[in-house]
This record gives structure tokens, sequence and C-alpha cells, in this order.
């Protein structure tokens, strides 16, 4: 409830801790107070606490092949976000405020965007670009989506995959959606106190964290990301 949430502007949520259902989801967040700058998140994103440096939006693109997800699309793109050599942060105070539950029940807010038509649903940008005509012509070359996908490429759930698996893990994380070249896999378990193979959190790593530093590219990498395939397959 915003009114019982909304403390004061130096009251702060940190996103620093994650649940297991059919794959990894944001569980709660942590209160801070009185900070005097922003603090590292343990590689925890929310789309409604995303903190970072512009050009992470080009290098780590919203992964289109998570066909039906809800869980699992913050908790895999904050992951990856560390393995592209981005760190997420918490404000060091509030920004903006989100009346989650009141907005739930808004009757005209929910009926934004609907019967608009094809002509009405264009996108400028779309125009330039052609995203959706790239992604969608890839769409068949992509064995697995959805919840299963982001289990493949985190290894959730599993520690042992057969070869045909291991190839496909191998195309996902390689992909432009997939896993970044800066840090691993592994030490994103560690830096964010997560058990990815056996789905628990294992530590508490909301507290003060030290930064996990490597190579970095010209031009922010963004020139390396766009020359990934949309599928690597």
């Amino acid at each position: 409830d915003i009114s019982q949430n909304n403390q004061g502007i130096r009251v702060v949520p940190n996103l620093c801790m994650v649940t297991f259902t059919s794959t990894i989801r944001n569980w709660g967040t942590k209160e801070c107070r009185n900070m005097i700058r922003p603090k590292m998140t343990n590689a925890m994103w929310g789309a409604g606490l995303s903190f970072h440096r512009c050009h992470a939006e080009l290098n780590v693109p919203v992964d289109p092949y998570l066909d039906g997800v809800f869980d699992g699309e913050e908790g895999s793109r904050g992951l990856r976000f560390f393995t592209h050599g981005y760190d997420v942060y918490a404000p060091d105070v509030v920004l903006v405020t989100h009346d989650y539950h009141t907005h739930q029940g808004n009757p005209v807010v929910h009926t934004w965007g609907r019967h608009r038509g094809a002509e009405a649903d264009g996108d400028e940008k779309e125009k330039v670009f052609k995203f959706r005509e790239d992604i969608e012509r890839e769409r068949s070359k992509v064995q697995t989506k959805g919840t299963k996908r982001v289990n493949m490429m985190l290894g959730i759930g599993h520690s042992r995959w057969n070869e045909q698996e291991e190839a496909e893990i191998e195309q996902i994380r390689k992909s432009r959606y997939g896993i970044g070249n800066k840090r691993t896999l592994e030490q994103a378990s560690k830096f964010s106190g997560i058990d990815l193979a056996g789905k628990k959190m294992v530590e508490n790593m909301c507290g003060n964290l030290k930064w996990v530093p490597f190579a970095k590219s010209p031009d922010y990498g963004v020139g390396e990301t766009l020359m990934r395939s949309l599928t690597d397959a």
C-alpha cells in the first residue's frame, strides 16, 4: 500500500532476495535508510528498480523468446547484466513510487492500448530499425522458449545435461540474449549468494558488496554485442 510503504525519500528498497518457483523469482527487498550514495545490489534487477548504466539496454536486451514468462524474466536479466559487466544499483533516495494495488484495480489503466488496430500500434523506431521483423524471422530457429530457456541458460535446477541439451545451452548463452563475457556465471552465483543448480539462496548478500572487476571493451562493448546472432543457431 503506497500510504504505508512510502515512508520518506531516504527510505529506499534494496532488491536482494529471490525464491524459486518453476524458475528464479524476485522475492523481497531489504530497507535501506539514509544512504549517502547509491548501493550495488547483488546482481538482482527488477523492472520497478532498474538503475544501471544506460548502454546496458543495448548490450543486455530483454529476451524476446521468453514466451509466457513472468517468474524468471527479472532474475535472469539481472544475472545477465552482471556477466556483461554491468552493476545494478539501489538509489540513495526514492525517485518514483508505484501505486501497485490501486493500479491493478483501475479499469481505465487496464484498457489502455486495447482495440487500437495495427496502424495505431505502429512505432516510428520500428519503421527504421525493423527489430521485430528480425526477431520473428529468427524465431523458428529457437528450439526452447519460455521458462525452460531461462533454466537452461542459467543452469537452474540441474548440474548435468545430456549432449543435445549442452549444445543448445551453448547456443543460448552465446546469443545476443545470453550470457556476457565479462564475468562468469560462477562469479554471478557467488556475488548474488544464489545456488542456481540447487535452486536456493545460500548466503545473505543484502549488505555492502565487494565490486567484481572485469576487462573493459572499446565503446562499452556495444559493437561486440551487435555482432552476436539473435539465436546463434
